[in-house]
């Protein structure tokens, strides 16, 4: 080896494998399975509970895979236990675990969340430690010493492996087995592999000019380069009275605009593209009916806020060059009563309700403009079906739109 080599820092522990496939996946054994469904810390009872919510879930697009049920989760992908530690878990087993294993479980979520973010500071790593190290000291407590795997210890190093490289999602085996799905469209048969990769990857490099024009230009056909621009064709002729007066006020508080006077065209649209993401409003006919993409979070009064897409306007104003893209949002109001978790810890505490909000629709709505979109979100169905447990993906770079 190199004599500058450093062999500890220098070997990655990669979160995919470590965390997803090793811990995760055994927590799911140990919660879920019929073969420990004597032990003190089982919910096989309860699944029945669980997956009513799980499968309930309609995801939004950056999630690559729909929920399968957890009688299934041996074979679930490690891209679904992804989703399932940062998104459905801590809703979903809220009154189903144990308050010791649930208060445990917090603490492993909070600190991947925390590692696997696209801005972390000095202040949130030493709380993720903090939660690491919780979670490994006190696991073999409440599993058994058995159950406290290599895995499971390398939850202790993952901080000091952030400290030196960054985010987790900039070291893990995702885009590199992506890849190997890449390839694998690249050769048929089994008869000289090499050179049929070789061969088509030439092809790529070499042809960029078609390539360009039988995707990239079919993709963008009709589309605008301005990062907000409505897509599809206009759904509805004519606003309602409600929406007129919410229009006309919005128009002369927000855009300094005579609505009356200088308003040229105004057209409903169901989907538009915001910073090359697209959302969907609830006036949109789509067939893939497990799919939410109409649950966002948006900017309003330098606080981040969470709502319902009800449609897209485009407006053609006379005293401006290009048309003013406003959204029409259903507000989600925050549920204080569902707020409360069991965490003793004051910081652990506020990072989950700071990242878990529980919310309930209001009977409004209200216009802003699209540029104040910030994400999709994935919302879960709790308590009767009667809130929502919204949740903000920790980075836009592994969970690409």
């Amino acid at each position: 080896l190199h004599p500058q080599f450093d062999l500890v820092l220098g070997m990655v522990i990669d979160f995919m494998h470590c965390v997803l496939i090793g811990v995760v996946k055994a927590l799911l054994v140990h919660w879920f399975s019929a073969s420990k469904k004597y032990e003190k810390y089982s919910a096989h009872d309860k699944i029945a509970i669980c997956d009513d919510h799980l499968m309930s879930i309609k995801v939004p697009r950056f999630v690559k895979r729909t929920p399968q049920s957890l009688t299934q989760f041996s074979n679930w992908k490690a891209s679904e236990l992804l989703s399932w530690l940062l998104c459905y878990s801590i809703p979903i087993l809220k009154g189903v675990l144990d308050t010791n294993y649930y208060s445990h479980y917090c603490l492993l979520v909070v600190g991947l969340h925390i590692l696997l973010g696209d801005k972390i500071t000095q202040q949130s790593l030493d709380l993720a430690e903090h939660c690491l190290q919780q979670f490994y000291l006190k696991y073999s407590e409440l599993y058994g010493i058995e159950s406290t795997t290599m895995n499971v210890h390398l939850l202790s190093h993952l901080v000091m492996y952030t400290r030196a490289w960054g985010p987790l999602w900039t070291t893990s085996c995702f885009p590199l087995e992506g890849m190997n799905g890449v390839l694998r469209k690249h050769f048929h048969g089994t008869r000289e592999i090499p050179l049929q990769l070789a061969n088509n990857f030439a092809m790529l490099h070499l042809l960029p000019q078609l390539q360009y024009k039988q995707l990239t230009k079919t993709m963008m056909k009709g589309r605008s380069a301005a990062p907000v621009y409505v897509i599809g064709a206009n759904v509805q002729d004519s606003l309602s009275t409600d929406e007129l007066d919410k229009m006309k006020e919005y128009c002369h508080s927000e855009l300094q605009v005579d609505y009356d006077k200088e308003m040229s065209a105004v057209t409903l649209h169901s989907r538009a593209i915001v910073n090359g993401t697209m959302y969907h409003s609830t006036l949109y006919n789509c067939k893939a009916t497990k799919r939410n993409n109409y649950t966002v979070a948006y900017q309003m009064d330098e606080q981040v806020q969470f709502g319902t897409v009800k449609s897209f306007l485009s407006l053609t104003i006379a005293s401006k060059t290009s048309p003013v893209i406003l959204c029409a949002i259903k507000p989600l109001r925050p549920h204080q009563s569902r707020a409360a978790t069991t965490i003793s810890s004051m910081e652990v505490n506020a990072y989950l309700l700071k990242t878990f909000k529980y919310v309930s629709e209001k009977d409004e709505f209200i216009y802003i403009e699209a540029e104040r979109l910030i994400s999709l979100c994935v919302s879960i169905t709790v308590q009767e079906k009667q809130l929502q447990c919204v949740v903000l993906p920790p980075n836009g770079y592994e969970f690409i739109n």
